[in-house]
């Protein structure tokens, strides 16, 4: 295939990603100086929330699905150590026919 050819489409797709569009800018012009978009103010709720000082470590504080994804993968690693010992252990000793 041709590279202009395919770089065209490449060009315009990039354009577009770059070059914000009149709603997204009319959007955030919206918010006058001296007050903080509503958005804001749910992301320093959550930064209040993760910088707690309770013991719990950070990736544990998102709640019970942190929990889960933490416990979840730690099984997962404690059985692939128990696989590769089993592979070790039939590498070394190698059934006999």
């Amino acid at each position: 295939m041709n590279v202009t050819r395919m770089a065209a489409p490449c060009m315009k797709l990039s354009k577009s990603l770059v070059v914000p569009h009149s709603g997204v800018m009319a959007r955030f012009a919206s918010v006058t100086k001296g007050q903080v978009h509503p958005g804001y103010e749910k992301i320093k709720e959550k930064y209040k929330h993760f910088q707690i000082e309770d013991g719990v470590p950070i990736h544990l504080k998102g709640g019970a699905f942190d929990r889960f994804l933490y416990y979840t993968t730690l099984a997962g690693c404690g059985v692939g150590l128990v696989m590769c010992f089993e592979y070790y252990y039939s590498a070394a000793f190698p059934k006999k026919c």
